[in-house]
């Protein structure tokens, strides 16, 4: 799966089993009863079959919903999409930019130039 770009929402466990996470808008906390959606989807494989079938089950899910709930899911999912196209098409303008940036600190990091975080020293707001 390293191989492969996957979404945000679709983490690798440490087992190397796949799964999906995504966190519950605020306003439907109550309804869900929890802050975030997990599902091990119980494969080492994310292949468009497997996703195909979890949108299908969150698609039945949501169309199970009242009308109010359903079209607050919909703007929702709409409103990630697009927010996530423009991050690729941000990273893919960046690439250049990024790989320099991670190179630098990789050497800095090989030269001892760093320190492990703590965060302790983070300043309180």
């Amino acid at each position: 799966m390293d191989d492969v770009r996957r979404p945000l929402y679709l983490q690798l466990r440490k087992d190397g089993k796949c799964r999906f996470r995504a966190p519950v808008p605020d306003d439907l906390v109550d309804a869900f009863g929890k802050k975030n959606e997990t599902k091990s989807l119980g494969t080492t494989d994310a292949k468009d079959e497997i996703m195909n079938k979890l949108l299908e089950k969150a698609f039945a899910e949501a169309a199970s919903r009242p009308d109010d709930e359903q079209a607050l899911i919909a703007s929702i999912v709409l409103e990630e999409l697009h927010d996530e196209a423009l991050w690729q098409q941000k990273f893919a303008r960046d690439a250049d930019k990024l790989d320099a940036i991670a190179a630098k600190v990789r050497g800095q990091i090989a030269r001892g130039e760093t320190s492990p975080f703590d965060p302790s020293d983070a300043p309180h707001e």
